[in-house]
């Protein structure tokens, strides 16, 4: 006598953890790979799969591309939740040389530097560390928008590795010259020899 029969199919529900689109829900089949998904979007994040408990926690049992990343080992109703890495970006200061500096042969000084900004996480524009000659910096350009150096920013972009470039302005030095009279303490004349 040989035994047989079907396997157990359960429903998985997908919390998708303030993602949109994908699929809601899927059937697995017992000792089966998991059926294949679309997976839920956010803006400012990556998807990294579905587990057993919110932010990553418990078991993993879709990738981020929806495929299998574990067999069903389960025959009930589950729920699985989505995990959504928050994306990073890089922002690049850069010296920007005024023209009007360029023609007196003087030329911005200093190395190009960068910071490295998690979406939804605020963090601060880096002080300038550029120098110019007879010139003074006058924040940071990005866009045709001013920010301050130490100004708190927050998602600049969405896009996962992105880089933003920041340039510095620059303001030439401005000097008041002040002119007095050289008035001689006495008169006269001054004879030759």
């Amino acid at each position: 006598i040989t035994a047989s029969g079907v396997a157990k199919e359960s429903k998985v529900t997908f919390e998708k953890q303030n993602g949109t689109g994908g699929d809601d829900s899927a059937t697995a089949t017992y000792d089966n790979a998991m059926p294949k998904i679309s997976v839920p979007t956010r803006k400012g994040y990556t998807f990294q799969g579905y587990y057993t408990q919110a932010d990553g926690k418990g078991t993993q049992y879709y990738k981020a591309d929806g495929t299998s990343a574990k067999i069903c080992d389960f025959y009930v109703p589950t729920t699985l939740y989505a995990y959504f890495k928050a994306n990073t970006y890089k922002i690049i200061y850069k010296a920007s040389q005024p023209e009007d500096a360029k023609t007196n042969g003087n030329y911005v000084q200093g190395d190009v530097y960068s910071d490295t900004f998690t979406y939804d996480q605020s963090g601060k524009i880096a002080e300038n560390t550029f120098t110019l000659k007879g010139w003074h910096f006058d924040g940071w350009h990005f866009k045709e928008k001013r920010y301050d150096a130490g100004q708190s920013v927050v998602n600049l972009t969405d896009v996962d590795g992105a880089t933003i470039e920041f340039y510095a302005h620059w303001e030439p030095n401005y000097y008041k010259v002040i002119y007095e009279k050289n008035q001689p303490q006495t008169a006269g004349t001054v004879e030759g020899e």
